[in-house]
């Protein structure tokens, strides 16, 4: 069986790859479009993996994530601690 290298059939779905696809292209559109709902670095990762793998993935799924103003400015915030009372020595 002859497998043209411009198709790809996955989970019963033909896909029709022009023969100049620029992977890297792919995958930055990729990664923008699994970040299009602000899920964290986490779940975005697990999105990613569900289709698709290269190396380095990881660290270009935490890169979109952390270069997104949204998420910035909507990141829980790390909480001050209570100033704690203490007894202050009636001698030294």
């Amino acid at each position: 069986m002859d497998v043209d290298p411009t198709v790809d059939v996955d989970m019963d779905l033909v896909v029709d790859l022009p023969v100049d696809v620029d992977m890297a292209v792919l995958r930055e559109q990729m990664l923008e479009r699994v970040h299009e709902g602000h899920l964290g670095i986490d779940r975005c990762k697990r999105r990613v993996r569900e289709v698709m793998f290269w190396t380095g993935m990881s660290a270009e799924v935490e890169r979109v994530a952390r270069r997104c103003k949204a998420c910035a400015l909507h990141a829980p915030r790390p909480r001050r601690q209570p100033l704690l009372q203490h007894h202050v020595p009636d001698l030294p």
